[in-house]
């Protein structure tokens, strides 16, 4: 398993400082307003490391930009309105801003949304902080964000992740060796590949399909973890050189853990800079296609490599690890390639988040009538996509998260592993459900009789009905049957059933013989006893063939 962490965008709107306006501008104070009204909608300068990147054009048509944080590696996608307010931001006060765009767009802005911009600043950390009370607000976070080990602990133990190198020099270097990978010429040759390598395969097919596999010994396991390992590097690389071939950075690779079970990731943040979907989309399919090509490659060395651990590996490779990768990593229901694939075809970015707010507003609608507004405007078709995909993912969700319960269950120590599934199906099932349930209850003076509650509440009578009735009515417990009168028969002393006498069924009257017994423990015990008194009788005898006479009469 592998993924490639490429974080959705923060939030909807940012804010930049366009270097190229110049100089700081004078604000441009209405003199007509008070100076307290003035003073209020005084702006902080913006930090000076962020940078800004057109982005692509929503499927409105909308152009969008994103923003960069450099210090976090975090990007911010914004509209055309919060852009106009970037590129003002040196004026230094809302109400110049909201004048300067009002008259020089097409835009209609409020000095409240520039200052809406502000709060969104204030709050990610990107405007310059010079007085106590911003530095107040900062080290609060800061607190605010840290958790106890425990906390922690309990909160990260089923995914963490550890940065281990930072590749971007090595893959610059590296990259013009690699670059005929992406040429029309290679895609050629590897089709070829393939099909000669499933010639050969089709030749040997019983051979292939019934490889003995050598993975049960020290060296097999060796080579087994080497070929999981190589593949996997190669996916990572896949991701990493597509990056760089498009001009961007890879800041780090390192490994993960899910469950203590480790695999390799890359940042690929970067790639929110590119405005072609297509290229973010060829990021997400690159380390896929990689192992497909690393597979192709493998299964034609296995055709001339003798049986071992190493040809065992090579099919491996051939068959099980892309197939495995394409599996995981290719659903959107998770935030690994899949998803980012998918986000990206769509051309909807912060699809999770987005989906999952229209998601609980419909389902809210359908129960309840509240008639609220939707989150956002959006396309029917879009909202029916968002639909499909989020309960699409809140089952898919839920068998995961109901599996993983099970498996930490088995694989920690009882006490442990009970404990761990209870924090497991409390914070991930148990939680969320229990904040729509409060979400509910808030709105609760917004409930009204009308058709969606009436029919939402006769569902939940019947469903709780059909709990409470007793569908079936038999229980099925283990039992033996026997005749209400019956006679327990007990042999005299310890035997061994020779033979049975009588049937299932028969009937049988007092005196009849039902079976016959031998008692070897019986016999031997006579048998020693008259040998005793033998020895006895003998040994008393003063003339033995007296003795013989006297027995024989």
């Amino acid at each position: 398993m592998s993924q490639t962490a490429r974080s959705d965008p923060q939030v909807e709107i940012t804010a930049h400082r366009d270097e190229s306006e110049g100089a700081k501008q004078e604000p441009a104070q209405p003199a007509a307003l008070p100076d307290e009204v003035i003073q209020a909608f005084v702006l902080p300068p913006m930090r000076s490391d962020l940078d800004v990147h057109e982005g692509p054009s929503n499927n409105d048509g909308a152009p969008t930009w994103a923003l960069h944080d450099p210090v976090r590696n975090q990007f911010f996608r914004i509209g055309w309105s919060e852009y106009e307010i970037i590129r003002r931001w040196p004026q230094g006060n809302g109400l110049a801003i909201a004048a300067d765009i009002n008259r020089n767009t097409t835009l209609s802005i409020s000095p409240e949304q520039v200052l809406t911009v502000k709060a969104f600043l204030e709050q990610n950390q990107l405007l310059q902080v010079h007085d106590d009370e911003a530095m107040q607000r900062i080290v609060a976070a800061k607190k605010g964000e840290k958790k106890s080990k425990l906390n922690w602990l309990l909160h990260h133990y089923l995914f963490f992740r550890v940065p281990l190198v930072k590749p971007d020099r090595f893959l610059s270097r590296t990259l013009p060796y690699v670059r005929f990978v992406y040429s029309k010429a290679f895609l050629i040759g590897l089709l070829a590949l393939a099909v000669l390598s499933l010639y050969l395969v089709a030749r040997q097919w019983d051979t292939f399909v019934s490889t003995f596999t050598y993975f049960f010994s020290l060296k097999g396991m060796l080579f087994y973890g080497l070929a999981l390992f190589f593949t996997k590097v190669i996916h990572e690389l896949g991701h990493a050189y597509t990056c760089k071939r498009y001009g961007l950075k890879v800041p780090v690779m390192g490994a993960a853990f899910m469950v203590m079970t480790p695999f390799l990731y890359t940042d690929t943040s970067e790639s929110w800079k590119l405005k072609d979907k297509k290229q973010r989309m060829a990021i997400g399919v690159a380390g896929m296609a990689a192992e497909l090509i690393v597979a192709v490659v493998a299964t034609l060395l296995w055709s001339f490599v003798d049986d071992g651990p190493l040809r065992s590996a090579l099919f491996f490779i051939a068959t099980v690890s892309w197939v495995m990768t394409l599996t995981i990593n290719a659903s959107p229901f998770m935030r690994w390639d899949g998803y980012y694939i998918f986000s990206d075809w769509l051309g909807i970015h912060n699809l999770q988040d987005r989906a999952f707010r229209v998601a609980r507003w419909w389902m809210r609608e359908k129960l309840f009538g509240l008639g609220e507004p939707p989150p956002e405007e959006l396309p029917p078709h879009t909202v029916r996509t968002m639909l499909v995909y989020s309960y699409g993912t809140w089952i898919y969700r839920f068998f995961l998260f109901l599996g993983i319960a099970v498996l930490v269950y088995h694989l920690a120590f009882k006490l442990l592993g009970i404990f761990l599934m209870a924090v497991e199906l409390v914070w991930f099932l148990g939680r969320p459900i229990w904040n729509e349930l409060k979400e509910w209850w808030s709105r609760r003076e917004q409930m009204k009789w009308n058709a969606n509650v009436l029919i939402s509440s006769a569902l939940l009578a019947m469903m709780i009905g059909a709990m409470a009735i007793p569908w079936r009515t038999a229980v099925k417990l283990p039992a033996t049957m026997k005749p209400e009168v019956f006679t327990r028969i007990y042999a005299p002393a310890p035997g061994r059933i020779d033979e049975v006498l009588v049937g299932e069924g028969q009937k049988v009257q007092a005196g009849d013989v039902l079976l016959k017994l031998t008692a070897p423990d019986l016999q031997r015990d006579i048998a020693e006893t008259k040998a005793a008194q033998v020895n006895q009788y003998s040994s008393e005898c003063e003339h033995p063939l007296l003795c013989e006479i006297e027995r024989a009469d």
